[in-house]
């Protein structure tokens, strides 16, 4: 989550185009970050779902729930500040009340479809035959990497909320043939997954660096270095991450209170400052990106307001799990809607 803040900030705040050369390279190592850690999202969910009977109803309210309040909110108070007069549509505002579908906070909804489709994928895997499983992987994947690449070579953006949601569907098939069918996970060298993974990606941000400071200029391959970099749904990207989270499958990791406290609020991090009607106003007017950025200390600036606007969205949304989340989760309402979702899927 700290990559995809960071991410966000950089390129929402058009930091990108303002860094002093030297400052560069490192910039653009942190900025990419946030197209892997998509990746190594969904397959740390789907590595522990995949194998496991899922009670959807739960999870799906304690992930809409954070969506919708902080959507719905943000919008009442920029509506009562007069901000969004001009700026933006009623279209757009009344998306904003019911987030679900579509692109803005993209992710999330994504995320909610995949837990909608969790029992029918593990459905599938427990009736139909591995081969048949691996060799739909395979055509999927294949014709969706070829359609991503084509995308990226004509200009054709390939950011497609029913693409992103497909993808993340994929991933969960993926995961769990690895999981279940394969001994990857317990024969595969972490150290050569890192360093496989790490040094895939510092290759290909030298190269995009190279190319944007024109050193060695080629639109073709700039395209197709950024395409590896952003296009998390991309064969290049998927193996950074898949190798990056292997490593961290195979090491043994103790709980740790401080970093699980740090964890736990991520994704209201990523829905308060992805809100769509707000990211601007957060890097403009709040953070005041036009007041520093171009000045020697950017990139440092950036890191320490990137920390500190983590523990901030961390703390609001402590806030709100202590005066929303402590009574509203033990209601019957909650209790009720829960059972109601989890027997239309059919798990219980």
């Amino acid at each position: 989550m700290l990559l995809i803040l960071i991410s966000h900030f950089f390129q929402q705040g058009r930091i990108v185009t303002s860094i002093v050369p030297e400052d560069r390279f490192t910039l653009l190592c942190l900025s990419n970050g946030g197209r892997i850690a998509v990746n190594l999202f969904v397959l740390i969910s789907c590595y522990f779902m995949v194998d496991k009977k899922q009670y959807i109803g739960t999870r799906w309210l304690r992930t809409y729930i954070p969506l919708f309040f902080y959507s719905a909110t943000i919008t009442t108070i920029l509506l009562l500040m007069g901000f969004l007069d001009g700026r933006a549509s009623a279209i757009e505002i009344f998306r904003c009340y019911f987030p679900f579908f579509g692109r803005p906070l993209w992710f999330v909804s994504a995320y909610l479809m995949l837990l909608l489709a969790v029992p029918f994928l593990q459905r599938v895997k427990e009736n139909v035959s591995s081969k048949l499983v691996n060799g739909f992987i395979i055509v999927t994947t294949t014709f969706l990497w070829i359609n991503c690449v084509w995308g990226a070579v004509i200009d054709n953006s390939n950011s497609n909320f029913m693409l992103d949601t497909f993808w993340f569907l994929l991933l969960f098939l993926i995961a769990g043939q690895i999981k279940t069918s394969t001994s990857w996970f317990n024969k595969a060298n972490r150290w050569i997954c890192l360093c496989t993974g790490i040094g895939l990606y510092t290759f290909l941000n030298l190269a995009q660096y190279y190319l944007y400071c024109q050193l060695y200029p080629s639109v073709f391959l700039s395209k197709i270095v950024n395409f590896c970099l952003s296009d998390f749904k991309g064969p290049i990207n998927f193996i950074i991450a898949f190798m990056i989270f292997t490593f961290f499958v195979k090491t043994e990791i103790k709980s740790n209170s401080i970093i699980n406290a740090l964890a736990a609020p991520t994704l209201a991090i990523y829905i308060i400052h992805q809100q769509p009607l707000f990211y601007n106003y957060l890097w403009f007017e709040i953070l005041n990106v036009n007041a520093w950025r171009g000045g020697p200390h950017t990139l440092l600036l950036g890191i320490v307001l990137t920390i500190v606007l983590y523990l901030a969205l961390a703390g609001i949304e402590y806030i709100r799990r202590l005066a929303i989340d402590s009574w509203l989760l033990k209601t019957k309402l909650f209790s009720t809607t829960a059972d109601l979702i989890d027997k239309l899927l059919g798990t219980k």
